[in-house]
């Protein structure tokens, strides 16, 4: 599976599956492939760099500010009143999800992803 793929599996999964610490995990390990889980158990679980270093993942899905340090450079991002959210990356929507009402932060983190992943596309 292509790194563009995998992160649109994961933005499907955010949209469709309720918040949990392995999406987050999940998500952690797509972004960045130094890291690995150094603790198992109840959250906060814990992520290792290949550096040693050692921090908590932020819970994207449900905290707007965790969503938007998703943002890739240079996309703009817009939430909208019935709770979708939406990228737009040099002039061009790259997503727009407003299915998920009550969850900006998930629909943002979705369409960050899906950004990544049109990113990731351009790139190979």
């Amino acid at each position: 599976m292509s790194a563009a793929d995998m992160l649109r599996t994961l933005a499907d999964r955010v949209e469709r599956e309720p918040h949990s610490w392995e999406l987050v995990l999940a998500i952690e390990c797509a972004l960045h492939p130094d890291v690995k889980i150094s603790a198992i158990g109840a959250p906060p679980r814990m992520i290792e760099r290949a550096s040693g270093a050692l921090y908590t993942p932020q819970a994207y899905p449900t905290s707007l500010d965790a969503a938007v340090t998703l943002r890739p450079e240079g996309a703009a991002w817009f939430v909208s009143s019935d709770d979708g959210a939406g990228v737009i990356l040099r002039g061009k929507p790259v997503d727009y999800e407003g299915n998920r009402p009550g969850h900006p932060a998930a629909s943002l983190t979705a369409a960050f992803l899906r950004a990544r992943a049109a990113i990731a596309e351009a790139n190979q």
